[in-house]
């Protein structure tokens, strides 16, 4: 290794497009010939992508580089990446951490400059046409995409258009832009040749993609003619405009997976008026009665945000009924935290108490775990085609798939030779007997 050689280390936090735009950012510093490390303690530039979604989350980040500033002190250099870097801006560097840079997620070029010049500095330009094709183009399939070595993620936008009156993306992220679909079929295909069984079409609303002729239903059907890629995952969609000829799509076409994050947030008119959602309850409830009829075997799960400001007793018994109609197999369940720079935090008093926020929380999450519990419980007895991914983390003799919906399942192989191992059996699909379930997992023996 040279002596001007410069190694990198690369934490990611948050959600899936920050795992996209740290391959991205791998990518613009394996071009210069810098070596990504192992572990921490290795590396001459960390790197932290992070998340700004919820104030815990940005804490977290604080105290995880307060825990490196015994390396900066030995020679280090430590940058934030992502929407903490791109909300905080200066006051980070006022806050006495141990930081050399922040870079926002439309400002990654800058990677290869502050790698051969790694002094104090912030780049947080948002763009309205950014979309790093050509890093994409060079960038190698993910050593271990997301939880397993077969799903990798492919962001067909960046930015959002919507501003709902929560979200904190439009102000980190900038305005909504699609890629050219040429672009992302050569990504799929690159993955595909690499090994990539499924891959999850990430946008911050994917129904709203638009690039000359095609629409998301366009580009998906375009992803179905023009590769051979396994699966086909997408997320997030928004309620407000989820096209009927994309529930037809899905319904029709066995690639496109049965699976569908379809955030609610709430319940309450009144709160999806004041959240700027731009759907009714009852007009979400015709959306997922439309899927569930069309759809055979649907795999629908949701956001929800209790405890938002304004919300009362009576809403939050609206959410409670929503959720129980709509019969979602699980949910990611928070309660609301006040974000700087957003229409709530300007606008909207944060005057739901910390305790009225926790106890909201804990009933609805027991109300979906249970929910979530039986729905799983129903396939007791049923075999489903299941896509070896990955061993279970919890039992090394067991491997983790999923079904045909989406629907993790965990199950033990017998017929291993003894010059096999586990992860020979990745990508394999297997007809799985389910014979036990909980609330998030089904578990199951391979049929004789």
């Amino acid at each position: 290794m040279g002596a001007n050689q410069k190694n990198f280390f690369i934490e990611t936090y948050g959600c899936q497009m920050n795992e996209y735009d740290s391959r991205l950012a791998q990518s613009l510093l394996e071009k210069e010939n810098a070596v990504k490390t192992k572990t921490v303690e290795e590396a001459d530039i960390i790197l932290l992508n992070t998340c700004a979604v919820r104030e815990n989350a940005v804490n977290k980040i604080f105290n995880r580089i307060q825990s490196l500033a015994y390396l900066k002190k030995n020679g280090a250099k430590i940058g934030v990446l992502g929407c903490v870097a791109q909300s905080v801006k200066d006051e980070i560097f006022q806050k006495n951490i141990p930081i050399d840079f922040i870079i926002g997620p439309d400002s990654l070029r800058n990677l290869p400059e502050i790698l051969n010049n790694p002094q104090k500095s912030k780049h947080l330009e948002l763009s309205k046409e950014e979309l790093y094709e050509d890093i994409i183009e060079e960038m190698k399939p993910p050593e271990d995409a997301y939880y397993n070595k077969l799903s990798a993620f492919v962001a067909i936008q960046r930015g959002c258009n919507n501003f709902c009156t929560f979200c904190i993306v439009p102000y980190t992220r900038g305005r909504e832009r699609s890629r050219n679909p040429a672009s992302i079929i050569h990504e799929i295909d690159k993955l595909y040749n690499a090994g990539i069984k499924s891959v999850t079409l990430l946008g911050q609303n994917v129904n709203s993609y638009k690039y000359d002729d095609f629409d998301f239903c366009g580009l998906v059907a375009e992803i179905l003619n023009k590769t051979k890629i396994n699966r086909i995952y997408f997320t997030s969609p928004h309620p407000k405009d989820f096209p009927e000829k994309l529930i037809d799509l899905m319904a029709n076409e066995p690639r496109f997976i049965s699976q569908i994050h379809l955030p609610l947030q709430s319940g309450s008119n009144k709160i999806l008026k004041q959240m700027k959602r731009n759907y009714t309850a009852d007009v979400f409830l015709k959306l997922t009665e439309d899927i569930r009829n069309k759809v055979n075997d649907i795999y629908l799960s949701t956001d929800i945000i209790v405890g938002y400001p304004g919300e009362e007793h009576e809403d939050f018994l609206d959410t409670l009924e929503i959720m129980e109609k709509a019969d979602f197999d699980s949910a990611f369940m928070f309660a609301y935290s006040e974000r700087k720079y957003t229409f709530a935090s300007k606008k909207h008093k944060d005057n739901v108490s910390p305790e009225e926020k926790q106890n909201r929380l804990t009933i609805l999450i027991d109300r979906q775990q249970n929910r979530s519990l039986v729905k799983n419980k129903y396939h007791i007895g049923r075999t489903l085609s299941v896509l070896a991914e990955s061993v279970s983390r919890k039992n090394e003799k067991e491997l983790i798939g999923r079904d045909l919906s989406g629907r993790k399942t965990v199950f033990s192989v017998d017929n291993i030779s003894e010059n096999e191992s586990l992860e020979d059996k990745y990508g394999n699909i297997y007809k799985i007997k389910i014979t036990g379930a909980t609330s998030s997992t089904l578990l199951g023996i391979l049929e004789k």
